[in-house]
């Protein structure tokens, strides 16, 4: 939709999707993913992805599946 819109072509969103990051138990509590989890909590962060149409930020962090 951000392209589309970039060069003015109409755009029709046909199916919402959920894009993951999976992540290995013990890097979750290492230096570089907490700081990169918490610039994309940061406030320039989040006005700067919901000035992109599109994208929908709710639930970023959230863990959806914890398994063995």
């Amino acid at each position: 939709q951000v392209v589309a819109e970039q060069y003015r072509l109409p755009f029709v969103p046909i199916v919402d999707e959920r894009f993951d990051l999976l992540i290995d138990r013990k890097a979750w509590f290492e230096p570089p993913l907490q700081i990169f989890f918490a610039f994309c909590q940061s406030d320039s962060f989040r006005t700067h992805a919901a000035a992109l149409p599109g994208y929908d930020q709710n639930g970023f962090g959230q863990i959806h599946f914890n398994g063995p």
